[in-house]
């Protein structure tokens, strides 16, 4: 839907991962200023779980990332073969 409607922005994102893996938190620090965007952004993040648990080494109960999502919308149709 963005692509065809040419909108573009950026998301930070900002999560949070349990030493399990699992996903303990979303949240939309910088908004791309559309909610499309924004919502397939969290999207990503939720579709990815579980992470791999955390190496025993590493002697953290959390970890805070902040991720940037860069939509640049492109449309080139595919064009078949005949």
């Amino acid at each position: 839907m963005a692509i065809m409607n040419n909108i573009g922005g950026n998301a930070f994102i900002r999560f949070t991962v349990l030493a399990n893996g699992e996903l303990e938190e979303v949240t939309i620090v910088n908004s791309s200023g559309e909610k499309v965007l924004d919502d397939a952004s969290a999207k990503a993040i939720e579709r990815a779980v579980p992470f791999r648990p955390f190496p025993e080494t590493l002697k953290k109960k959390k970890i805070h990332i902040t991720a940037n999502f860069n939509y640049s919308p492109t449309f080139n149709p595919i064009k078949t073969r005949r």
